[in-house]
């Protein structure tokens, strides 16, 4: 009988305090929720301001990039690169499924050949006996001009040519007089005032006095969009351009034919000049998803 008196009491003293009892519940419920909510909706907010942020950036800020640097280009690094590059950006395809691929030599210097006559020094020297010792190798100016080489897979069509034409694509170990074709861009012509068919001798700076090359220009070009990245450090107007097929081939060394070479050399090629070849990633701002958003950041 106590039990069922001491029950009533409760149930009586909950039932006059039932909305206080019942605001108290949803009091609790509320703050429960808030405490769930809030953080979820700060993260929402963080996450739509970062997708605004990589969709406002400007490319160099979002975009990848990698470089290759070689103290002495081959094209076999260069390839191993390339692979290593790709292998390694495989995982991040569905946000940067576009890339762009440039190669840049270092500085040769321009030597005249024609201030002194090289080519009629080499023809007397080898006239009077063509003794090792007194080879006329050409000799780099006291103020040389420098240029660097420039290639890119889609070449072609990042270029326009203003003159001349694009040169023939040969292998120079099959030709018996090889000679080194290119373009070149606008101002480095207009300075040395070089129109297509003007030939000038190119050396790296660290070469053994027998590492040159006789350059011929092929014709003027400039670049078909300057804005794009893959101009990106670098003046379009002062390099030579060359294929990728020559420039691993004039990069390298070759077999050549002495006899046909002013100056006897048997092994041709601008060989030990280093190159940097960049790889830069877009980002596609479209495919990015917010929840995505942080593990890019």
């Amino acid at each position: 009988m106590r039990w069922v008196t001491y029950l009533g009491l409760v149930l009586r003293r909950v039932w006059a305090r039932r909305w206080m009892l019942l605001g108290s519940f949803l009091g609790a419920t509320l703050v429960i929720a808030l405490l769930a909510v809030l953080p979820l909706y700060e993260a929402s907010i963080s996450g739509i301001d970062l997708l605004f942020t990589l969709r406002e950036a400007p490319d160099t800020t979002v975009d990848l990039s990698a470089v290759l640097s070689m103290t002495e280009y081959t094209a076999e690094q260069a390839d191993a690169g390339r692979e290593a590059i790709a292998e390694a950006a495989a995982p991040l395809r569905t946000w940067f499924p576009t890339s762009v691929e440039r190669t840049l030599s270092r500085e040769v210097v321009l030597i005249p050949i024609d201030y002194p006559d090289w080519l009629g020094l080499a023809a007397a020297w080898r006239e009077a006996g063509a003794l090792p010792e007194a080879t006329p190798w050409p000799q780099t100016p006291p103020e040389p001009m420098q240029a660097q080489f420039f290639t890119a897979p889609d070449l072609a069509e990042r270029l326009e040519v203003v003159t001349g034409a694009w040169p023939p694509l040969e292998d120079p170990s099959r030709v018996a007089e090889p000679i080194l074709k290119v373009l070149v861009g606008e101002k480095l012509a207009d300075v040395n005032d070089w129109t297509p068919g003007d030939r000038v001798i190119l050396q790296a700076f660290a070469s053994q006095p027998s590492w040159f090359e006789i350059a011929e220009v092929s014709g003027v070009a400039r670049p078909a969009d300057p804005d794009s990245v893959v101009w990106d450090g670098v003046d379009p107007n002062w390099v030579m351009y060359l294929s990728p097929e020559s420039f691993d081939v004039w990069l390298g060394t070759f077999r050549a034919n002495p006899e046909a070479d002013p100056w006897q050399r048997a092994e041709r090629g601008l060989h030990r000049l280093g190159a940097s070849r960049t790889t830069t990633l877009h980002l596609d701002r479209e495919a990015v998803a917010m929840e995505a958003a942080p593990a890019l950041r």
